[in-house]
Formats: C-alpha cells, sequence, structure tokens
C-alpha cells in the first residue's frame, strides 16, 4: 500500500517563491508547479515529474530551493521494494554514492506480508506502515547527507564567483576616470595663464580615449568570467548579458595605466578559446576545468584592472587640485573691484561670491565622492584577486573547509564593499 502525502505549507510557500522569481530555472518551476498541484490534495506526481525531479537531486549545481521542491515532489512516491518503479527511480540518485545504505533499507521485504484484508492481521498490517515510514526517513536523510557533502564547495564558489561579478562589473570610476579631461577643458577659464593646464589636458584627453576601449574590455572579460563561473556552479540562475559574454579584439599596453605586454598577451590567450562565456560554460561543464583553462591568464587581468584603478587616482586627484585653481581665480574675479562697477554694490557682490562659493562646495564634494570610489573600487578588485588565487591555487580541493572559508568571506566583503559604493 502506498502512503499518499500532500505538500506541506513551508514548500507550497517555497514553490510560490519560485514561481514569482524570473532568475528560477525551468525545472524548478516545473517541480514548484508539481508541488503546488499536489498542495491540499492527494495527488501523487506523474513518472515524467519524478523523474525531473530526480535529475534535479542527482546534478551538483542545483539550488537548495529547487532540492527540496524535488524532495517533496518524490516522497509520495511509494517506497516498498516490490513496487520496481518506484524503488529504481529513487534508489537511482543514490546509487554511486549510498550502494550499502540502500541494501539496508531494502531489506525490509514485504514478501512475508499477509493478504491485508484479514482481520487477524492488523496489528502486522500496522507495523509494516510503521516500516516503511522509517524507511522513507532514511532515504531522506541520506539524500541530505549526500547532497551536503557534494554540493558544499559549488555553493562557495558560486557565492564568491557572483558578487565578485558585481565587483568586476562597475564601471562607474572608469567613466569618471575617461571622462575626466573633457570636465576640466570645459571649465577651464580662456586666461593665457591656463594655457599651460589646457595643453596637458588635451594630451590627457588623447591617453584616456585610447585607454577607453581596453578598459571596457577589461570589465567584459573578468565579469563574463566571473558570471560564467557562478552559472557553472549555480542552477542556470545566472545568465551572461550580451554585453558582457563575447570576447575579441585584442587590448592594448598604456603606460599610464601600468598595463604591459603581459596583460595583452593574456588576454589574447583568453580570446583564443573563449568567443563567447555562455558557451565556454557549457563546454566546460565543470568549474575546476574552466578555472584549470582561464584562471593563470584571468589573474594578469585582474591584476590589469587593479593596477589601471589605482592609477585613476593620480588623474582624479589632479582634477581637485585644478578645479580648485580654477575656484580661486574665479572667487578673486569677482571681488575685485573695476572701473565700471558703479552698479554692482557690496550686496549684489556677495550674493555672486555665495552662489559661486556653494556651487564650488557641491563640485568639490562630488568629487571627493569620485575618489573614494575609486579607492573603494581599488580595494574590491585587491579582494577578488586574492581570493581568485587562492581558488586557483587550490582548484583540486574546493571542497576543504579552509578554502570554502575563504570563498565564503570574500563574498561577505565583497557585498560590504558594493553596498559601501552604493552609499556614496
Amino acid at each position: 500500500m502506498s502512503k499518499r502525502e500532500q505538500s506541506g505549507p513551508k514548500v507550497t510557500r517555497t514553490a510560490s517563491s519560485v514561481l514569482r522569481d524570473p532568475g528560477a530555472s525551468k525545472t524548478a518551476k516545473s517541480l514548484a508547479g508539481s508541488a503546488l498541484a499536489q498542495a491540499g490534495t492527494a495527488k501523487q506526481s506523474s513518472s515524467a515529474t519524478a523523474r525531473t525531479a530526480g535529475k534535479a537531486l542527482n546534478d551538483g549545481r542545483t539550488r537548495a530551493s529547487t532540492r527540496s521542491l524535488a524532495g517533496s515532489v518524490l516522497m509520495p512516491w511509494r517506497t516498498r521494494c516490490g513496487d520496481r518503479a518506484s524503488v529504481n527511480l529513487s534508489w537511482s540518485l543514490q546509487r554511486d554514492h549510498c550502494s550499502s545504505s540502500r541494501a539496508l533499507i531494502c531489506s525490509q521485504r514485504y514478501d512475508a506480508a499477509p493478504t491485508l484484508g484479514s482481520s487477524d492481521n492488523v496489528g502486522q498490517r500496522r507495523r509494516l506502515m510503521q516500516v516503511g515510514r522509517r524507511n522513507r526517513t532514511i532515504l531522506a536523510l541520506l539524500i541530505c547527507a549526500s547532497l551536503a557533502s557534494g554540493c558544499a564547495n559549488l555553493g562557495a564558489v558560486r557565492e564568491f564567483a557572483a558578487s565578485s561579478a558585481t565587483m568586476t562589473g562597475y564601471k562607474a570610476v572608469t567613466e569618471h576616470y575617461v571622462s575626466s579631461a573633457d570636465r576640466q577643458l570645459a571649465d577651464l577659464p580662456p586666461d593665457k595663464r591656463f594655457d599651460s593646464t589646457r595643453k596637458n589636458l588635451w594630451t590627457l584627453k588623447a591617453v584616456t580615449a585610447q585607454d577607453k576601449e581596453t578598459l571596457l574590455k577589461l570589465h567584459a572579460i573578468t565579469t563574463g568570467y566571473m558570471t560564467a563561473l557562478a552559472q557553472l556552479a549555480g542552477e542556470d540562475a545566472y545568465s551572461i548579458s550580451p554585453q558582457i559574454k563575447q570576447v575579441s579584439g585584442a587590448i592594448q599596453a598604456s603606460e599610464s595605466l601600468k598595463i604591459n605586454a603581459d596583460h595583452v598577451s593574456a588576454y589574447s590567450n583568453i580570446a583564443q578559446r573563449v568567443a563567447d562565456w555562455a558557451l565556454a560554460a557549457k563546454q566546460a561543464k565543470d568549474v575546476k576545468q574552466m578555472v584549470r583553462q582561464n584562471g593563470v591568464d584571468m589573474d594578469k587581468l585582474l591584476e590589469a584592472m587593479q593596477l589601471a584603478t589605482q592609477a585613476y587616482r593620480i588623474v582624479l586627484e589632479q582634477e581637485i587640485q585644478s578645479y580648485e585653481l580654477v575656484a580661486d581665480y574665479r572667487q578673486a574675479q569677482w571681488s575685485a573691484k573695476l572701473p565700471g562697477d558703479a552698479g554692482l554694490t557690496p550686496e549684489r557682490r556677495e550674493v555672486i561670491a555665495t552662489v559661486l562659493r556653494r556651487s564650488t562646495q557641491a563640485d568639490l564634494a562630488a568629487q571627493q565622492q569620485a575618489l573614494k570610489a575609486q579607492q573603494v573600487a581599488a580595494a574590491g578588485l585587491d579582494r577578488v584577486r586574492q581570493a581568485h588565487e587562492v581558488m586557483l591555487k587550490n582548484v583540486d580541493r574546493l571542497s576543504a573547509k579552509d578554502v570554502q572559508a575563504i570563498l565564503r568571506q570574500a563574498s561577505s566583503d565583497l557585498k560590504s564593499i558594493r553596498q559601501s559604493i552604493s552609499d556614496l
């Protein structure tokens, strides 16, 4: 006799949440729909749904919420060893890891069971039902233990890669850097005393214009790599956007950013292997293989981003100094009394000076915020590279507790850094 079970309130809430989540996979949504269909009823899962649930439980990339739904969908299935269709499905999830435990559970046979319709065997029938419930409990514990031991490292990698992608994809500081010369030129007075500054800014404009394409490619390739790792370690919940998935062209060395031939070569190496990060993730099929193939070159590109972000500071500090000189010049121009200023009374002059002073304060505050963002972004990239180096050195022992702890701490640090940027 099979026991018909219903989806509990917790599973129902999980299923509803998954169905509302636009990032949930098709498998997760399918299982969520099945779980909700069983809610409040005695319905049992179809064979197709049970197979889907079995595959989800056996896939190391499956999310915890999806595993929960898969387990809920499978539980109503009969666990009698005589019911071969049910037993084969349930035990296929653990046949590689739990063969001895399977033998233990399946040793509870019903071959000697009496006719269930007999009035003399009610007590024995109850004992048989209790054995069935105990078997299902053991099965659930085995599944949970296997999943916990097999997927712990993937969770740590997923969290780190996803957090790193938000850091490498942060381009506000880069954009502020490449537009610095334009802002300063637009604000520079036409007075001849600023001719030397103007010449230097035109040189800076040419340099940053040349650096811009290289910098954007660095953002794209590192973010694409991290997102691909998150996709491999997750359950199709991460998608790689068209803007960052492509790897094409080349980057250029830059003396101002300290990007050298080694960094150019590292980008070229990856570009030869990877045309599309989404395709590369499908081909790699495994986090370890992805890291082995691209980790060394990616470390050089993360170094290039570190150096570039540190170089931004020089330009941003120079912009602040230049703006202060211009502000002093304008303040002096309005304060000086010139012939023909009879209509400019002290009161009117003070109004103009006050407006100019407040405008200067607001502009300098914005520039200081940009400088703080640069410092935080540099710290974030340092953290990404440190943890990535650990992952690269320990690619064959990602399940080790010390490696997991480092990756999870890095994820936590990166989330805090990203939040501090948002708070600026």
